[in-house]
């Protein structure tokens, strides 16, 4: 039996020769502080409504930090010239995780 174990060791000692054994990376760093949803956007909230919901149904439902990535992206279309109020049932329509210009606007 000792005899067989310390076959068994050397073969995989011999294997495992040349492996570095690294230690697990460190978790990612997790975003704090809770969304809060602009004033500007308030007259549209029953269409951003529609836009999580839709992404929550297609197995993709925006975190906190999504939402905010989101905002930031909206007023940028806003400032722009872009209406935010299209944007988001554009993208409610179309299943989009992200808000896009379209050739008609």
């Amino acid at each position: 039996m000792q005899q067989l174990r310390q076959m068994i060791e050397t073969v995989i000692d011999e294997k495992l020769r040349g492996y570095v054994i690294r230690p697990k990376a460190a978790a990612k760093p997790v975003r704090e502080g809770k969304f809060v949803f602009p004033e500007w956007l308030e007259p549209n909230r029953d269409v951003w409504d529609a836009w999580v919901e839709a992404r929550t149904r297609a197995k993709h439902p925006p975190t906190d930090w999504a939402k905010s990535l989101a905002v930031s992206k909206l007023e940028q279309l806003k400032a722009e010239g872009h209406n935010p109020r299209r944007l988001l049932a554009d993208a409610a329509f179309h299943n989009w995780q992200s808000f896009y210009v379209t050739r008609e606007q």
